[in-house]
């Protein structure tokens, strides 16, 4: 009989016991490191992080259209509302992008998406063809009123009641006409009448067109909450006064982002098929 080989008999018992010890050892540490895995924050292009907002931005008119206009005593046309609404859609773009919104202008400058833009449909139809296709999240269409009389004034915002996000639009419209209507009156002194936010069914054409959704099959209306914001009126003399200068176009871009600032605080969703 060999004589049995203490040694290596004890090495191969204490060689068993380490891979036990280390076998527990990586066992509680992959049981440690679970929790902190499945609450790591989630990687750009990550599925479950939050989406970047898209606010598609409308300013009215443009090109040929010049939409309302001031004259001066001397007849002189000196407020002209289609360089208004793209100097305040630019301010909003800006403050949008800062904040880490996607902002989508659906036109970059003064011009018209159309050979014929007194064909207000056709028109409209290309600058909402434009916030569809980057499938915005909110459209912010940036008007200023006109009237015969120029006494007539105040702040208004439209929105289409008969849309299924219609409580989203009329939520978007209630904030922006409040920060609107603050900003005037708290910063700049100006006791603006509060027209409030209603149908776009009483101010037809232009502004149920960029809304509503009844006009034919070969009409495609957009497909996100909106509203069309009419700040303030070109045709009285002291609004005009406020939309000349670069302070007050400045202080309605930035009503319009509060507001949509706040609107995102309190829904997370709202568009068709959502």
């Amino acid at each position: 009989m060999r004589p049995i080989n203490v040694w290596r008999t004890h090495d191969q018992a204490d060689l068993g016991r380490s891979w036990l010890w280390m076998g527990c050892i990586v066992s509680i540490l992959l049981a440690t490191a679970m929790p902190i895995l499945l609450v790591a924050p989630a990687r750009a292009g990550d599925e479950g992080e939050p989406k970047q907002k898209t606010v598609a931005i409308l300013h009215g008119h443009g090109g040929a259209e010049t939409g309302a206009v001031h004259y001066d005593s001397s007849g002189r046309a000196d407020v002209v509302e289609k360089d208004v609404n793209l100097a305040v859609a630019k301010g909003l773009e800006s403050r949008l992008r800062q904040a880490g919104f996607a902002a989508v202008l659906t036109r970059e400058g003064d011009y018209s998406l159309t050979p014929n833009p007194a064909d207000a449909m056709s028109e409209i139809q290309a600058n909402l063809d434009v916030a569809n296709q980057r499938n915005a999240d909110i459209l912010v269409a940036i008007h200023h009123n006109g009237y015969a009389d120029p006494q007539v004034s105040g702040t208004e915002t439209y929105y289409c009641p008969e849309r299924v996000f219609a409580d989203d639009s009329l939520r978007l419209g209630t904030s922006i006409q409040k920060h609107i209507v603050s900003g005037l009156r708290d910063v700049m002194g100006y006791q603006v009448q509060d027209r409030g936010v209603r149908s776009a069914r009483y101010k037809p054409y232009g502004c149920l067109y960029t809304l509503g959704d009844d006009w034919g099959d070969s009409f495609h209306p957009s497909r996100m909450p909106g509203v069309v914001v009419e700040a303030l009126f070109v045709s009285n003399d002291h609004e005009a006064s406020i939309l000349k200068q670069e302070g007050g176009q400045d202080l309605i871009a930035a009503a319009i982002f509060d507001g949509i600032v706040e609107y995102f605080g309190s829904v997370s969703g709202g568009k068709d098929g959502d």
